[in-house]
């Protein structure tokens, strides 16, 4: 068996929150924007499931989202997430060979 956690950090200059009824935008002082918090966010997910090992396999992807009318959706950098994620297939294809033949 070979864990994976794939993990989405929104990096978004803005966002719309929903609450019930209620919709209101990220105004980065009470309501921080997701770029404010991506990088705090990326830290906390090292330091408390990257580093302890609590997946065999964790998969990092960035992108943007404003969750806004009409809902774009872009990866942070297209490039890197691509041959992140292939290398990332890659580890897990490994991982699941050596735990399968041993």
């Amino acid at each position: 068996m070979v864990t994976i956690a794939v993990i989405g950090i929104n990096c978004a200059p803005y966002a719309i929150g929903y609450e019930g009824e209620r919709a209101f935008r990220t105004d980065g002082t009470k309501h921080k924007h997701p770029f404010q918090e991506a990088e705090a966010a990326e830290r906390h997910i090292m330091e408390r499931i990257v580093a302890r090992q609590v997946y065999d396999a964790p998969i990092i992807l960035r992108y943007r989202a404003t969750n806004d009318d009409p809902f774009p959706f872009e990866w942070a950098d297209q490039k890197v997430t691509s041959d992140f994620y292939r290398a990332s297939l890659m580890r897990v294809s490994g991982l699941l060979e050596d735990r399968l033949s041993g």
